[in-house]
């Protein structure tokens, strides 16, 4: 991603990183590259199934225009079932943020792989880009 106009939308974005998900601090490092890097927030977690949907609703409440979270692969969880209750969760704010007239593509799960190197970059990318176009979230609800 380019430096951006300064008259341009830059969203903020809050992403839950799970520590096992296989996102390394070397790609975490890709966020310099972002002239928006300030408006990214990562908290880190020990297991994507560990985000409470209160944590995810509050991040939007706080002003966030997005939400990633980062999960371990399918069927490689490093506890068990933990992306699987993630993608639960993911389904259900998705409903939440529908009835409160916000657009669920603003909250995004990935799964990724330590084998998928880059991957980070091009979905954080394509995720900010998503947000652009959307804009940012009208508080009366959609237009």
């Amino acid at each position: 991603m380019s430096k951006k106009n300064s008259n341009q939308f830059n969203p903020n974005v809050l992403i839950f990183l799970c520590n096992w998900s296989g996102v390394a601090d070397n790609d975490i490092l890709i966020l310099d590259k972002f002239s928006c890097t300030p408006l990214i927030q990562v908290k880190k977690i020990a297991c994507s199934g560990s985000v409470e949907p209160a944590r995810i609703l509050e991040g939007f409440n706080q002003g966030n225009d997005g939400v990633l979270i980062c999960a371990c692969e399918e069927g490689t969880c490093h506890y068990i079932k933990g992306n699987e209750r993630a993608k639960e969760r993911v389904i259900k704010i998705q409903k939440i943020l529908d009835i409160l007239r916000i657009e669920k593509e603003r909250l995004k799960l990935e799964y990724f792989s330590p084998s998928e190197r880059g991957k980070f970059s091009t979905i954080l990318t394509s995720f900010i880009n998503q947000l652009i176009s959307l804009g940012p979230i009208n508080p009366g609800g959609k237009t």
